[in-house]
């Protein structure tokens, strides 16, 4: 429901009854922090921890505009987690590191499908559990054909399955701009596509401002940016509600044919909420990370985490079948959203 009007509150929210789907298969991909599919540097970070977040929320440096953390939310963990588990799934994939301290699973660590020696573009300063990197974090030779299938069958389901809901971002000029908006999802698997501009080529814009995810605990959602839409946010808090959510309940996805950075991330939080952009273009697309703090996920061809992330996993789950909706116009029931500015 809509907390107080605002130029937001004409976000458009329509519900239909989604036709049948199937789950989507995340055994793998789950293990991971950071998963890199492509050639050259697919995963490149530096500055200053994966698996760790010892450090305030917001960290030194990280401007939010809005007060955080907005009300009725999950508080973001410190400490170390060790569960800074990256994948660079292509032979030809490399990884490069520098001035980081990498917490993970010593059975996992990081991963790649070359050879140790082929996969490592830079490693300078970097820890892997307290240790000189590798030491010994790292293993090449992996055979990845279990990931990259269950990565691409969940591409495919994911563009199979019927939108449950939609937010359009039109009239708003593809932006959500200052104040704290809510989704309250219902039960069960969410899919909600974001319209920016139907047949144009606006982006989505999540501007100096907290957007909160929230449902029971059987709730989940698959975000689908708009095929010709980037989504950018800045000076911003993306997190998960209180109302029962899990940390590993929300994606939002793109597989947009391009060689865009598909997800720009700039002095944000975040909080149970990852980003999969599962894209085949043959240039290959970014998730760019710069001044990121909190959990989540990034799937894509190239990662540049490059610069001041403290990042812990929030993996993304497999999920149940969609839930069934009616449709309702304005998302009053289901799927609703509310501001507070």
């Amino acid at each position: 429901m809509l907390s107080r009007s605002c130029a937001i509150a004409t976000l458009f929210i329509g519900f239909w009854i989604p036709s049948t789907s199937r789950a989507v298969t995340t055994t793998h991909s789950a293990q991971y922090l950071l998963i890199g599919k492509s050639i050259n540097d697919a995963v490149i970070a530096s500055n200053f921890e994966l698996g760790a977040n010892r450090s305030a929320v917001p960290q030194s440096g990280l401007t939010l505009v809005e007060p955080f953390p907005p009300p009725n939310t999950l508080t973001v963990a410190t400490g170390v987690s060790d569960d800074g588990n990256v994948a660079v799934v292509d032979p030809a994939g490399q990884f490069n590191f520098s001035n980081l301290d990498i917490f993970a699973d010593p059975a996992i660590g990081v991963q790649c499908a070359g050879s140790t020696s082929s996969c490592n573009n830079g490693d300078s300063s970097t820890t892997f559990n307290g240790l000189p990197f590798p030491a010994n974090g790292l293993t090449g030779g992996v055979d990845f054909t279990s990931l990259n299938l269950e990565l691409d069958a969940a591409r495919t389901e994911i563009n199979s399955l019927a939108a449950t809901s939609t937010i359009d971002l039109t009239a708003a000029g593809g932006k959500i701009s200052g104040g704290t908006t809510t989704i309250n999802l219902v039960g069960g698997l969410n899919i909600i596509d974001i319209i920016t501009n139907t047949g144009g080529a606006t982006d989505f814009l999540l501007e100096n401002a907290n957007l909160v995810i929230d449902g029971a605990a059987d709730s989940s959602v698959i975000f689908r940016v708009e095929d010709d839409a980037n989504m950018l946010i800045t000076q911003s808090a993306i997190v998960v509600g209180d109302g029962g959510i899990g940390l590993n309940d929300v994606m939002f996805f793109s597989d947009k044919n391009d060689n865009d950075t598909h997800f720009s991330l700039s002095n944000v939080v975040v909080n149970g909420v990852a980003f999969w952009d599962l894209s085949n273009y043959v240039d290959p697309s970014e998730i760019s990370f710069n001044n990121v703090q909190g959990c989540t996920q990034a799937v894509g061809n190239k990662l540049n985490t490059g610069q001041d992330v403290r990042l812990t996993r929030c993996g993304y789950a497999a999920v149940p079948e969609p839930t069934t909706s009616l449709l309702l116009g304005l998302g009053l029931l289901g799927v609703a959203v509310g501001r507070r500015v």
